[in-house]
């Protein structure tokens, strides 16, 4: 190749990796206040009146609908109703300090005050440092085309984009949970008591940011395990959230221990069951919409895929994705749909996505077939909303999606089966920013 060839590919693909976050970015902040809108969960208000309660008052208040508080306060804020109660105990106080001192500091110091324009900034910038240790952990577990494609998902999935700029605790809590592994797997192999310090130190406070960030702390000992970690190290982080447990305990025995039960008791015994799988699995949901996602579905199949070809050597990726997901199963309610437990897993599905893609489109191309069954079928729904859909159009574009697909890997020429499948993937990521772009939140 020409060194003046080669020294222009270097300086572009020296532009990439800002270029992706330029774009992350971009798209995070288009509409942000309005999509998705106001009301459609009131559940981003509760971490702003939380913090600014415990800031102002140090007394932890905000909103509920748990039957065993008593003392309820009605408040009305631009036509959302809020039954406000306190002491209020339905989350750990963490991410509503984080949310309520950024209100605080921009001025927003009473609850009727709080602007979504406002709070929502900060999940856009957690969106921006889970990209960099997406950034950092893909380099670290797999090749340089690999990581770049799974920062092109998580930067440009409608899913993604939506969910990861609403105020929900599980955008910390997928920081940390990054953060652990990230640190986890630099320092694994000589493992001291000040690195388990440091990993203990994360899971408590994914504790705090909420109940489910156990699940930091137990993956985190999981694959110590696996890792023949000594247990000294492990028990120090377990020691660490142990601790973190009591504090949270004691934290709830300053204001009303007995109150304090009752809504741990009353969140532990929601209806549970084995339909909360079918849920999780087939019903991506941006706040509480089900949506028509193809990256969820590929994602979902992408971590499957690694975990049957290859677990160990996949496995900081799936210990801590399966572990979650299990605590999903234990916890979660089987009615309704709320897509911001999912979050923490998106980066898991994104780095799948590319793994998979990449290595597929190398051994044969053959994975192109479920990557255009998962993700580009959606889109055609799009295409029905602009323009409609009938009969002879859906079979027109199904051939045009299929026929070259199937074509090119019949063929079997490897160089061509490659070009192709990159095309293909530039042409999903360039759908994923104009839908992510023009998305409005279904009535």
């Amino acid at each position: 190749m020409p060194s003046d060839t080669l020294g222009r590919m270097k300086r572009f693909a020296r532009w990439i990796i800002p270029f992706i976050f330029i774009l992350h970015i971009a798209l995070h902040v288009h509409n942000y206040a309005i999509q998705p809108p106001r009301g459609e969960t009131s559940d981003e208000y509760t971490y702003a009146f939380l913090g600014l309660s415990l800031i102002q008052k140090g007394i932890p208040t905000s909103w509920s609908l748990f039957l065993p508080y008593q003392n309820v306060t009605p408040l009305t804020i631009r036509g959302i109703f809020f039954p406000i109660v306190s002491p209020y105990f339905d989350h750990p106080p963490l991410y509503g300090l984080l949310i309520g001192g950024w209100s605080w500091l921009y001025g927003e110091r009473t609850f009727e005050s709080v602007n979504l324009a406002t709070i929502r900034l900060i999940p856009i910038v957690l969106s921006v440092v889970t990209l960099s240790l997406i950034l950092k952990l893909g380099r670290l577990l797999f090749d340089e085309g690999t990581t770049r494609w799974a920062m092109l998902i998580f930067a440009t999935a409608p899913l993604y984009v939506l969910n990861t700029r609403v105020v929900f605790a599980e955008n910390l809590l997928t920081v940390f949970l990054l953060s652990a592994l990230l640190f986890y797997r630099r320092k694994h192999r000589r493992m001291n008591f000040r690195a388990a310090g440091m990993l203990g130190l994360v899971s408590a406070l994914s504790l705090w940011t909420k109940i489910s960030g156990i699940a930091v702390g137990v993956g985190v000992v999981a694959l110590g395990i696996l890792d023949k970690i000594q247990p000294k190290y492990l028990m120090r982080i377990a020691l660490y959230v142990l601790l973190a447990a009591v504090l949270y305990v004691a934290y709830g025995a300053l204001y009303n221990l007995d109150l304090f039960l009752k809504i741990n008791n009353a969140q532990a015994t929601r209806p549970i069951g084995p339909e909360t799988l079918t849920v999780l699995l087939t019903n991506p949901v941006i706040v509480n919409k089900v949506t028509i996602e193809g990256w969820y579905g590929f994602g979902l199949f992408a971590l499957a895929i690694l975990g049957i070809t290859d677990f160990r050597r996949n496995r900081i990726l799936l210990i801590p994705a399966l572990i979650y997901l299990l605590f999903l199963l234990a916890t979660l309610t089987k009615e309704g749909s709320s897509g911001w437990y999912m979050i923490p897993l998106y980066p898991f599905m994104a780095i799948a996505s590319a793994k998979i893609l990449r290595d597929g489109i190398a051994k044969g191309g053959w994975i192109l077939v479920p990557f255009l069954l998962l993700v580009f079928i959606p889109y055609i729904t799009r295409f029905e909303a602009l323009y409609g859909l009938t009969i002879v159009r859906y079979r027109l574009i199904l051939a045009i999606i299929f026929l070259p697909v199937l074509t090119v890997l019949l063929l079997q020429k490897n160089t061509l089966t490659r070009k192709f499948g990159q095309a293909l993937f530039a042409l999903s990521i360039i759908a994923n920013t104009i839908v992510t772009y023009t998305y409005v939140q279904p009535v």
